[in-house]
């Protein structure tokens, strides 16, 4: 919808529009959406008069840091209306980093039952979907939409209109409504405002109070959710304040840090939502103990124990039933009758015929065969082929789609999966094996710890991601208790810095600096070290890791997003990846020379990895004065010690 409540931005940019075509402007809004009175977003949106009826186009920029990794998302929106305000076509372009989205629309309504074409074309690979409206049925935007209402005398209080909408979050289409309330004098957010109080819902997922003026031009709006949200129509004269805002994108940070969640075995969890009936808390993994409602919600005390159960020899494939069509079944991103899928789950499972055990092959497969990496939106199953790199989604697509053309019925699972220090949103699956188990590829689990927590599941992936954000946004979590599988360290260790050495008693891990050497920045998981003379530095962190993850890979793809985001410096090397142990391990490291403005640097990285224990080591000096460091930086790295 236009005016969402985007939760970050920092640059706000103008949106050319088509010279060619006699255009006048009817209205222009400058959005910016407050937290709790901090500005959190920008946008422009602007509303044009054509010889061929409207243009409706909306620009903004995101700059996000997100758990310490900077992303630029730009949107460019641009709807083409006739002159009843229906949608003829649509188009839209999305960056994230150096990636690319184009969304294309258009609209044939000389058809008897009108089409709605829409092309999706993501690094080079173009889909198209072809949407069906009812005999007469037209498509709209909601902001266009609220000027038509405006414009036909309809603000009238107590009416309701309906729509089919085009959603851009997903470019998808979706059924809402405008009910008009009552003219007069609000507050929002210590703000009076004399106009109409609209009331829009999109799918009966979204629910946001605008407040507009006669013409139908919004001025507020708030989520029924998030109250503390607010969005405002602002004043050309705040902008330069706004636009140079730098603003933080963190998920739910958690209540307590659990140093290896991978390992845990059992949890209790308080669950705060609005909506219990909107959400499915139970499955193989978790049972709610108890519930009661408080302030408007429901407060939900959910247990999660690990799943370690073979269900070895229970089916044998495949497993049918006309129960089970919408599981075997395609959806807009889950595509199992590719050819290529067929062909893929031939060669993986080698004739294996027992579900559980094709479950498991599938999922190691799935877990090895993707790249991490973020997408602008979710790729299908032949995209994930074509460029098998992806997040938690694409895992779940990708796996959905070879377990079910093995026979194997198969759903998607949303929620929130614990990683360092917060709650992130994860989506997995769940297969049915005699019940519903659940899986995730996304991290290599056939029994997924007790850190992940689901809130829904459904066939439909396309049904999931247009319901993830709305229940991601108002679901709290608190931890209870963490129940996990630990190992013992040798002998008695305390986190912290003694002298020269920096030990961690979670990671059974100790590394010494030289004399010459100082501790600069410190906490109970890292730090940063500078020699005397200022001329090198090193840097340690100890981290989790889902076990089984190819440290080598995931090495080489750290650095090459490290290197594209230097685009200032030339970078040379690293050759290769080498191995090297560190007390008695096999460690991975590489080298590399950085050159900006004739300076030159050497850094070196070394990791280690034990379970779902990384151990990191990155080295930093001057080229010129690498051999007078260099058996220092040895020295250092023979001093690891690791005490299991």
């Amino acid at each position: 919808m236009a005016k969402k409540l985007i939760f970050v931005v920092a640059v706000l940019f103008a949106l050319a529009c088509n010279g060619g075509v006699a255009q006048t402007l009817v209205d222009q809004s400058v959005f910016v959406v407050e937290e709790n009175g901090t500005p959190i977003s920008i946008s422009n949106d602007e509303f044009y008069q054509t010889e061929t009826g409207y243009l409706y186009t909306s620009d903004f920029l995101m700059v996000t840091d997100f758990l310490g990794t900077i992303a630029t998302v730009q949107y460019e929106m641009e709807v083409e209306l006739g002159h009843d305000y229906a949608i003829v076509a649509a188009r839209q372009e999305r960056k994230l980093g150096d990636q690319q989205t184009e969304f294309d629309l258009t609209v044939d309504y000389n058809s008897p039952e009108p089409l709605v074409y829409i092309t999706i074309t993501e690094q080079g690979t173009s889909r198209t979907e072809i949407h069906v409206l009812e005999p007469g049925q037209k498509l709209y935007y909601p902001d266009p939409a609220l000027f038509m209402i405006a414009a036909s005398g309809g603000m009238i209080p107590g009416q309701e209109y309906a729509f089919l909408f085009l959603q851009s979050t997903e470019f998808t289409l979706a059924p809402g409504s405008f009910l008009i309330g009552d003219y007069g004098t609000y507050t929002i957010a210590d703000e009076h405002f004399e106009g109409y109080y609209v009331q829009f819902t999109l799918q009966d997922l979204l629910s946001f109070d605008m407040y507009a003026d006669e013409a139908g031009r919004v001025y507020y709006n708030t989520s029924t959710d998030l109250s503390e949200i607010v969005g405002r129509r602002i004043e050309d004269e705040e902008l330069p304040e706004l636009t140079a805002l730098p603003v933080e994108l963190t998920t739910l940070e958690a209540n307590l840090f659990v140093a290896h969640p991978y390992r845990s075995i059992r949890t209790r969890l308080s669950i705060s939502i609005q909506d219990l009936a909107a959400v499915q808390l139970e499955d193989n993994r978790q049972r709610i103990i108890e519930q009661k409602a408080s302030d408007g919600k429901h407060q939900v005390l959910v247990e999660i124990n690990k799943d370690n159960r073979s269900h070895s020899g229970k089916y044998q494939l495949p497993i049918t039933g006309s129960e089970w069509e919408p599981f075997l079944g395609s959806d807009r991103y889950i595509d199992p009758t590719l050819p290529e899928i067929q062909q893929l789950v031939t060669e993986i499972l080698q004739g294996e015929t027992d579900a559980w055990q094709s479950v498991a092959k599938l999922v190691k497969w799935v877990f090895e065969y993707l790249d991490a990496t973020a997408t602008i939106i979710p790729k299908n199953t032949a995209q994930i082929l074509a460029d098998p790199a992806g997040n938690c989604k694409e895992h779940a697509i990708l796996f959905a789609a070879l377990a079910r053309a093995a026979g194997i019925p198969t759903r998607v699972a949303l929620g929130l999966r614990y990683y360092g220090g917060y709650w992130i949103g994860h989506m997995w699956n769940e297969v049915w094996i005699g019940e519903w188990i659940a899986v995730d590829p996304g991290y290599g689990q056939i029994a997924p710890d007790a850190m992940l927590v689901k809130l829904i599941d459904q066939d439909s992936a396309a049904g999931l991601i247009t319901r993830a954000g709305h229940t991601l946004s108002n679901t709290e979590l608190a931890i209870k208790l963490v129940d996990t599988l630990s190992r013992r360290p040798k002998g008695p260790m305390e986190t912290g810095v003694s002298g020269q050495t920096f030990t961690n008693a979670e990671f059974a891990f100790s590394i010494t600096i030289p004399d010459q050497w100082s501790f600069l920045l410190v906490d109970d998981q890292s730090f940063s070290a500078l020699a005397d003379n200022q001329l090198a530095s090193v840097i340690v962190e100890v981290y989790t890791l889902v076990s089984g993850i190819d440290l080598q890979r995931l090495m080489k793809y750290q650095l090459e997003s490290a290197f594209q985001a230097l685009p200032e410096y030339i970078v040379y090397g690293p050759d290769d990846i080498e191995i090297r142990v560190i007390d008695g391990y096999e460690a991975f490291t590489a080298s590399w020379g950085l050159e900006l403005e004739d300076l030159m640097i050497y850094q070196e990285l070394v990791m280690l990895m034990i379970d779902d224990m990384c151990y990191t080591v990155a080295f930093t000096v001057p080229a010129m004065f690498y051999d007078h460091f260099s058996a220092t930086f040895e020295q250092i790295l023979d001093s690891i010690q690791i005490h299991w």
